[in-house]
């Protein structure tokens, strides 16, 4: 009955993911993104990307945890000690202002869960914490402005949502800047479109420009998405166009390629359940044995 105890305990040990290993003097370059324009997606979106370098070696498994205004969310690993946190909310809830991502090893998150069985407000000192800051949601200027941009060159980057696990939808955003040799009017109104869907460029800086929009995790298709970004001329044009075919296009002002790799669900087998089963497969080896000892 002790040797089966004994490797019941640990069976368990082996498959709860602890890794029993700390990193020591963490620190951290994050970068965050989150959706500004209400007008066209359904949910605002809030990804921080972070990599973590400590002093010692970190396993290739090492998990860590996030929480944020009390939401728990995990932090999905996408590279060498590179990690993404990421959620969604309603437009009508999302607060402007700073949001503190509090990231959390696997003892400080099991120390935490213990802590609020007592007391639903405890909290425990996170391995580190990242500001993320929301402006808000703005709206779109709208009229012609009657003015093209000559020879455009732009910048961009795009974040797109990795971990399915927990937001209720995907998020793609790319921000850029664009820059012509002729000056702009403060009102410069841009469009695009991906994939057939209309959306909206929200203008959030000077130059500066946001496209983002969400799909249900079931529907986020990995690899390569085309921004093709237009002004009100082209905008204009592509509508005409569409009423006489519904599959014309028009040359963009610019293009955006946008990556998704691929959005990740959760193991195969829940680890819970894995450890059970090899728990009960010990049990019955051990009585087994036992059996055959006793006879």
């Amino acid at each position: 009955m002790v040797t089966k105890f004994v490797l019941l305990v640990s069976a368990i040990a082996l498959f709860s993911g602890a890794n029993g290993q700390n990193c020591q003097n963490p620190k951290v370059e994050a970068a965050s993104f989150t959706s500004l324009d209400a007008t066209i997606v359904t949910q605002i979106a809030y990804i921080t990307e972070f990599t973590l370098v400590c002093d010692n070696p970190l396993p290739p498994n090492y998990a860590l945890y996030a929480e944020v205004d009390g939401k728990p969310l995990t932090a999905a690993r996408i590279g060498e000690n590179k990690y993404q946190v990421s959620w969604t909310e309603e437009p009508a809830a999302a607060r402007s202002g700073m949001h503190e991502v509090r990231v959390l090893d696997e003892e400080g998150w099991a120390s935490l869960r213990r802590a609020r069985r007592a007391d639903p407000a405890a909290t425990v000192a996170p391995l580190l914490a990242i500001q993320l800051h929301h402006p808000g949601t703005i709206a779109l200027f709208s009229g012609a402005n009657g003015q093209n941009c000559q020879n455009p060159k732009v910048e961009a980057a795009s974040f797109t949502s990795l971990d399915a696990t927990i937001v209720t939808q995907i998020a793609y955003i790319t921000e850029f800047t664009l820059v012509c040799d002729n000056p702009l009017p403060p009102n410069y109104a841009l469009y695009a479109e991906v994939d057939g869907k209309p959306l909206t460029a929200a203008r959030i800086g000077e130059n500066k420009y946001q496209v983002s929009w969400t799909e249900e995790p079931a529907a986020a298709r990995s690899g390569m998405h085309e921004v093709r970004v237009l002004d009100e001329e082209g905008w204009a044009s592509l509508r005409r166009a569409r009423r006489a075919d519904p599959a014309a296009t028009v040359a963009p002002l610019l293009a955006i390629q946008l990556h998704h790799p691929g959005s990740y669900s959760g193991p195969w087998v829940n680890s819970e359940v894995l450890a059970t089963a090899l728990s009960v497969l010990i049990a019955y080896i051990a009585l087994h044995n036992k059996s055959k000892i006793l006879a």
